[in-house]
Order: C-alpha cells, then sequence, then structure tokens
C-alpha cells in the first residue's frame, strides 16, 4: 500500500506522486458532496420556512371560523412569528426575501368567509424559485396551491394543468431571474 502512494502516476503528461493524486481527488469528493449537501439544505430550508409560518397561522386561528382580519400586521402585532422575520414592520424570510402574509399577493387582509391564506415570496431570483417550486411538500401542510408570477402568470394545483409537486426540470422553465412566488393554504 505504501508503494502506491509514492509510484509516480502520469496525469495528462506530468508525473504526479500518487498521494498528491489521491490527495486532490479527496479534496474534490468533499467540495462536491458540500454543494450538493447545501442544495438540499437550501430547499428544505426554504419549504421549512414556509410550512412553519404555515403551522403558526393556521394553530393562531384553529379555534376561529375563519381567517378573518389575518395579514401581516395582525402577525407582527400580536408576535406570531420569529423576531428574526421582522424588520421595520415588515416580514422577511431567512433568505432576504419580502414575505406578504394575507388574503392574496398584494397581503390584503383576510375577511369574513376566508378558508385560505397566501404567503407570498416576493422577488426571488431564480435559484430560490426553482428551489421552492420544486419542493415536495408535505400532505398535511394545507398547501391548495402555488401562483407563479414573472413574464407570465401560472397556476400550479394538485391534478391541474399545471400539477403539483413540480419536476426539477417543468420548474426551470417556469422560473425567471426575478419571480413571485404565491404559496396558497387552507
Amino acid at each position: 500500500m505504501k508503494d502506491l502512494f509514492f509510484k509516480k502516476v502520469t496525469i495528462c503528461g506530468h508525473r504526479l506522486n500518487g498521494a498528491v493524486v489521491a490527495c486532490v481527488l479527496s479534496v474534490f469528493i468533499v467540495i462536491l458532496m458540500v454543494y450538493m449537501l447545501g442544495k438540499s439544505s437550501e430547499q428544505h430550508n426554504l419549504t421549512t420556512e414556509a410550512l412553519d409560518i404555515s403551522r403558526t397561522i393556521r394553530t393562531a386561528f384553529q379555534a376561529k371560523p375563519d381567517y378573518r382580519g389575518l395579514n401581516n400586521t395582525y402577525l407582527i402585532e400580536h408576535t406570531l412569528l420569529e423576531p428574526s422575520l421582522i424588520r421595520q414592520n415588515k416580514i422577511f424570510s431567512r433568505f432576504q426575501s419580502e414575505i406578504l402574509i394575507g388574503r392574496d399577493e398584494q397581503g390584503h387582509s383576510t375577511i369574513a368567509g376566508d378558508t385560505h391564506f397566501v404567503i407570498t415570496y416576493k422577488n426571488i431570483d431564480r435559484r430560490k424559485c426553482l428551489t421552492l417550486l420544486s419542493s415536495d411538500f408535505d400532505a398535511t401542510s394545507g398547501l391548495n396551491a402555488i401562483k407563479l408570477i414573472n413574464d407570465n402568470t401560472y397556476d400550479l394545483t394538485y391534478g391541474g394543468e399545471l400539477s403539483l409537486p413540480v419536476s426539477k426540470d417543468k420548474a426551470d422553465t417556469l422560473c425567471r431571474a426575478r419571480n413571485t412566488l404565491v404559496l396558497i393554504f387552507e
């Protein structure tokens, strides 16, 4: 085994020590693994944030007949969200995207009889759009649909023309440089 590490190896016309080649390959493999784990970690973090906000809202309103009065102001005044998400009376994701919560993508207050609410991620870049749009949301999350707004508007529903969950390839064709992603929860 010792002779293997000290044996000279020819790569692209250069004679290298086997130990050097092994070390370079090891570093490359570690970097590749960190890169791949980072992507899945980002997807997990984005999905978890949206689901945590949804659960908080659903828990706060579970004893009420509807989501009447829900908007950013309500959440901030009732200190329902983590303080780290609130800056200058606005809600921001951990990934620096402004979040609007309410009846629609503008964050208008929900009204009597509203049995749904939306969490809107404004002005997210392509990578975050791909990551969040292709997330496989848990069946118990209450997610009913996703609306993607960029150059076009896409309505994605379970079993619809544009169906949830969205494959990474399909998300790649839909996301642009700047996107608004509207998650619609029941």
